[in-house]
């Protein structure tokens, strides 16, 4: 078994993880909810077009501040589309 840090010696949790945390113990909870109270005013599919497009807007975002490029390198292209095509 490892050796045990000193209590002296732990680093303290930062708040901004804290925070982070949760926020997304909130939204992951609140998304059952939404879901089903959702369902009694739109159909299905709808809801999920809903959340398909908060994602990928919210993800976009994040690519943006971040500078991410959301493009994949073309050589991972043609085998990803091969690989769809076969299942």
């Amino acid at each position: 078994m490892p050796d045990e840090l000193p209590a002296n010696d732990k680093s303290p949790m930062p708040a901004i993880a804290i925070l982070i945390a949760l926020g997304l113990c909130i939204l992951f909870g609140g998304n059952q909810v939404a879901s089903k109270v959702a369902l009694t005013a739109f159909p299905p599919l709808l809801c999920g077009v809903f959340a398909f497009t908060l994602s990928s807007i919210t993800l976009w975002i994040y690519a943006q501040v971040c500078s991410i490029g959301l493009q994949p390198p073309s050589r991972l292209i043609w085998r990803s589309h091969c690989i769809s095509a076969n299942s």
